[in-house]
């Protein structure tokens, strides 16, 4: 192998061997910096499988991550709401969610956590009015009953974007002069 050979190829490993480097810090970094690798909080993954006992079926585990990340960010006691609700649902497990709801005031804390996490899933939507956030619109499962019988559309306008819209009257004049120019 001649000199400059033998440069090419270490020179080839020292720039794989210092992406390779960069990847896994910058990976690193960003798990330490998660907040849920912090200490006392629960992973994604016991927020995914708590999800699929709060609504009753499997639920995406993509979509468990994007909405834990969601209602962390919407609510700042959320974590701690959450800790609290998984404890007070160990004994209900093998009963189900019916059984743990019956056994709750409406006016709960746990309750009202079970609503946020129930609601994501279901709207699709984390939090109200201006500051809600659209996680899943298409996989919301409120479309599910009906998936194989109604076309779910691939795009919201957002929420009440129907109403802040001015709507013509289909009678109107402007409307009829609108077509006669158009």
């Amino acid at each position: 192998m001649k000199p400059m050979d033998n440069f090419s190829a270490d020179r080839r490993k020292l720039i794989k061997s210092l992406s390779l480097l960069t990847v896994f810090s910058v990976s690193g970094l960003r798990l330490v910096a998660c907040p849920a690798f912090a200490g006392g909080l629960p992973a994604s993954a016991d927020f995914h499988e708590f999800s699929a006992f709060v609504i009753g079926r499997p639920v995406d585990p993509v979509l468990s991550g994007r909405y834990f990340a969601a209602l962390q960010a919407a609510d700042g006691h959320f974590i701690g709401q959450l800790n609290q609700a998984m404890a007070a649902s160990a004994p209900f497990r093998s009963h189900g969610i019916d059984a743990m709801l019956a056994s709750l005031s409406h006016d709960s804390e746990i309750f009202n956590t079970l609503k946020k996490i129930t609601s994501a899933w279901y709207l699709g939507i984390v939090g109200e009015g201006a500051s809600a956030t659209l996680i899943a619109f298409h996989d919301a499962l409120m479309f599910q009953p009906t998936r194989e019988y109604v076309f779910v559309p691939g795009y919201g306008g957002g929420p009440d974007s129907w109403v802040t819209r001015k709507h013509p009257d289909v009678l109107s004049e402007e409307t009829s002069q609108e077509q006669q120019n158009g």
